[in-house]
């Protein structure tokens, strides 16, 4: 992953910075690069501010430019959209996009990211913050040396990005320091001690956030996912007494009279709560296993042996990721030793199911002998919908690990 660091040399985004060098852009892409009309004397200000400016209007999301040739600047749709409708960034909305777009954006503009998303201490001096970047760097690229420099000054760059002047006590040296950052509004960063020089990150109130700018952000961060429009079950066993103890919520006498199908039963248990829930009263074998074939992901609960080889074999053929989950239960003289595992098989990736999974037809042991360890159940499927979650971006997932195993002996979780 490339880091850039003290980028903005120093400067942050004055007031009105922004919407000075989204007008140039739209009258002139070429501002920051043509030789014969000098970018200081266009945007009236010095070279490093210009090159300060043409960093920001990049970092935030409101101009791009090509990596060769000509770069001139010209509008993201964000931009555009900004330019339009609110040149002048007078709405607070417009902010907090703007704000998120710097927080986000890992590669340009590092340590913000860092700072909103990794760095963890709500109340810190720069010396913590500096430290802890320090250790980021290592741990993402160890082969990438930053001096130390940069990293206070961005330190300093971000004080100063939301903190007002007089919040910050920081000495008023000329006419052009003074002008304060507009992100300072948001409330993000205040001052704890003045003397120590310690800060606390705050969280702005839930009021302050437009709700139009918050689904922005979540459809943003979905990244292109749809919701998941309909939930297949497939099970070919009734719902009686002896399953209904391995099953989530509590079933009333009355439900084993009628001999439900446990697909029907939790079909309409769920609706309830969710929509689109499709019932398959049958197991999936080889002769049915081609109903998969439209779904986007699966979950396996299947025993060992042939009929599951051949549907493993069927989604990774038709490139469906799926998650296989085992339990298995063994007798000591001590107790049970209960072991469950989730297995991610992603499509072009199914090292981990043939490293974990086995086919062979097993033993009966005390799982089918009905044996009551609704925990078991309940934490191996957890575990699957987890590392589901996790790989479809709700839950950050550092590692991307595809093998858990827990067992009861040691409650240990093993990942590789």
């Amino acid at each position: 992953m490339a880091m850039k660091f003290r980028a903005h040399d120093t400067f942050f985004i004055r007031k009105g910075w922004l919407s000075k060098g989204m007008k140039y852009v739209c009258n002139k892409p070429d501002v920051f690069i043509d030789k014969n009309d000098p970018p200081m004397d266009v945007l009236g200000i010095g070279s490093n501010m210009v090159k300060a400016l043409r960093y920001w209007l990049q970092t935030v999301g409101l101009t791009i430019e090509p990596n060769s040739g000509r770069r001139t600047q010209r509008f993201t749709k964000l931009g555009k959209a900004i330019f339009e409708h609110d040149r002048f960034i007078e709405e607070t909305g417009t902010l907090f996009l703007l704000q998120y777009k710097l927080a986000s954006n890992k590669e340009d503009a590092t340590a913000w990211y860092y700072f909103f998303n990794e760095f963890t201490m709500s109340e810190f001096t720069k010396e913590d913050f500096v430290a802890n970047l320090q250790n980021f760097v290592l741990m993402n690229e160890p082969n990438t040396s930053v001096a130390i420099r940069s990293l206070n000054d961005d330190f300093t760059c971000i004080i100063n990005t939301y903190l007002p002047k007089f919040r910050s006590g920081s000495p008023r040296n000329n006419p052009e320091n003074n002008i304060d950052c507009p992100f300072g509004e948001l409330g993000l960063v205040d001052v704890l001690s003045k003397v120590r020089r310690t800060y606390k990150k705050t969280i702005p109130s839930v009021a302050s956030i437009n709700p139009w700018v918050a689904l922005a952000v979540i459809q943003d961060q979905s990244k292109g996912r749809k919701e998941i429009k309909e939930i297949h079950l497939y099970d070919g066993d009734v719902f009686c007494q002896h399953n209904a103890f391995r099953a989530p919520g509590a079933a009333a006498a009355e439900i084993f009279e009628v001999q439900h199908n446990k697909t029907d039963y939790f079909q309409q248990m769920y609706s309830n709560m969710h929509r689109q829930i499709i019932s398959h009263p049958q197991f999936i074998r080889e002769s049915n296993m081609e109903e998969l074939g439209e779904l986007t992901f699966v979950f396996l609960a299947m025993d060992s042996g042939p009929d599951k080889q051949v549907v493993v074999d069927y989604l990774s053929s038709k490139g469906i990721s799926f998650i296989d989950t085992g339990i298995d239960i063994q007798q000591t003289s001590n107790g049970l030793l209960g072991t469950t595992r989730s297995t991610l098989s992603e499509s072009g990736n199914r090292e981990a199911i043939n490293r974990n999974v086995s086919f062979a037809v097993a033993e009966k042991g005390l799982y089918e002998s009905n044996i009551q360890t609704a925990e078991l159940n309940a934490f191996c499927a957890l575990t699957a919908v987890l590392r589901w979650k996790a790989m479809v971006g709700f839950y950050r997932d550092a590692n991307q690990m595809s093998n858990c195993v827990y067992n009861t002996i040691d409650g240990e979780f093993k990942w590789d």
